[in-house]
């Protein structure tokens, strides 16, 4: 059942972001950047690793361990608390910036808001990107799938883990995406301003998720979901240049090009402009190498 693919997936990427966002150094902890952050290196390093090295599913297996494991061992849960006690600050729990319970239930309800919407309604998948998945897998590599492989890699993965049709894993998968880019939106309006700008984007990332779920635009979907996460990367370098920054907005131009290419050229052009207003070239240079290296694999075979 599709229900039971988008909770597993929703817990594990929003479990993985709940955990992971501390470690990001933002002024309060963006659980819904985190977990798109995870989703992409887990997805961007099994589509690395597949191209060039032939698709199994353990590579999302590691990948997955590899995180959770990065999680713990990186001691990410205290490094907000660490940040503070350098500063000779005490950060007690309430001071640390999670949301509050109004805006979790309403976060959390998006998932249940999509998923009942994706259940009655229930939206054509899109056959090719469902057909690319099941070539994956039949065996066929990363080469040989006509359309880009992010949405058909996860599908591939979770259809053969949880022994569900690669149509209606697609769908689940489209789903938990919307979900997480309802809560990228309020973690950008956030750090923008504040947590009511935050709703306010929130909404409308959910109207457009919404739109793009109907329309079983999955790879689209995940292109917006990552180049949201490049606009809070951007934003945050212009304000006060951060490596991590860099790092995750190289990254997710790389993420935003494996689920559509076009959105490659937009994520660049995200990058132009925020190293003209950083006044910072390197913003876009290396964040172009970063992203070029993630995905050289892909590149070089959609080339020769």
């Amino acid at each position: 059942m599709a229900g039971f693919v988008i909770f597993i997936f929703g817990a594990v990427i929003v479990g993985a972001g709940a955990m992971l966002s501390p470690a990001y150094p933002t002024r309060q902890p963006r659980i819904g950047v985190a977990a798109a952050l995870a989703l992409a290196l887990v997805m961007g390093g099994a589509v690395f690793y597949g191209t060039a090295f032939g698709w199994n599913t353990l590579v999302v297996d590691y990948m997955l361990f590899v995180l959770v494991v990065g999680i713990f061992l990186g001691g990410t849960l205290s490094y907000g608390q660490k940040r503070a006690e350098a500063r000779g600050e005490e950060l007690l729990d309430e001071d640390q910036g999670w949301p509050g319970l109004w805006d979790l239930v309403g976060l959390l309800g998006a998932f249940l808001a999509f998923a009942l919407v994706f259940a009655l309604v229930q939206p054509a998948p899109a056959d090719l990107w469902a057909q690319s998945a099941e070539q994956i897998r039949a065996g066929a590599g990363l080469y040989a799938v006509p359309v880009a492989p992010a949405a058909p890699v996860l599908t591939a993965y979770l259809s053969t883990q949880l022994g569900e049709s690669a149509a209606v894993t697609l769908g689940a998968v489209a789903v938990v995406v919307a979900g997480v880019m309802a809560w990228v939106g309020y973690d950008l309006g956030a750090e923008v301003r504040d947590k009511q700008l935050g709703r306010l984007v929130a909404l409308a990332c959910a109207g457009v998720a919404l739109v793009l779920l109907l329309g079983g635009q999955t790879g689209l979907l995940m292109a917006c979901l990552w180049l949201l996460v490049l606009g809070f990367a951007t934003v945050r370098y212009i304000r006060t240049p951060e490596r991590i920054d860099l790092l995750a907005a190289g990254l997710m131009v790389g993420a935003a090009g494996l689920a559509l290419p076009v959105a490659a050229v937009v994520g660049v052009g995200v990058l132009g402009w925020g190293a003209y207003r950083a006044r910072s070239p390197r913003f876009a240079l290396i964040g172009l190498a970063i992203a070029l290296i993630a995905t050289l694999p892909t590149v070089w075979t959609s080339l020769t």
